[in-house]
């Protein structure tokens, strides 16, 4: 019994802890040149975003949230550019931990046209993830 009412202790004091914890950020941004329209659609275990579009270098596209808990949290995104979308691929944008959340991760990324970029940090270069297909 006792071990019960310490698991139920450790589970309550963690729920308060993440509801304290700043959002997780995953940024899109559009550098793929003057004219280039970034088509893309994410989604989450639990969130659809549907389609969105975002035009060569306006603000970034910015999805905020908690990771749950328990682990699990995954948003993956299907990029698309070009003439009758000629340019594709499929990332995921955002893997959460196994267990215990993590507060306030950053993963920008920047759609190019030679690829697609990642940063974690804000105001660092970003590095080369990917081409596209």
């Amino acid at each position: 019994m006792n071990r019960l009412i310490f698991f139920i202790l450790v589970i309550v004091m963690y729920s308060g802890l993440i509801e304290a914890c700043k959002k997780d950020r995953v940024e899109i941004h559009n550098q793929l040149g003057p004219g280039s329209i970034l088509t893309f659609r994410c989604q989450s275990n639990e969130n659809n975003l549907g389609i969105n579009q975002l035009n060569f270098n306006a603000a970034p596209y910015i999805i905020q949230f908690h990771e749950r808990v328990g682990g699990g949290t995954r948003w993956n995104c299907h990029f698309m550019y070009g003439n009758e979308t000629k340019y594709v691929q499929d990332i995921v944008v955002y893997e959460g931990t196994t267990f215990f959340p993590r507060c306030g991760q950053l993963r920008s990324w920047a759609a190019k046209f030679d690829g697609i970029y990642m940063t974690k940090k804000a105001n660092q270069p970003y590095d080369k993830v990917v081409r596209w297909d």
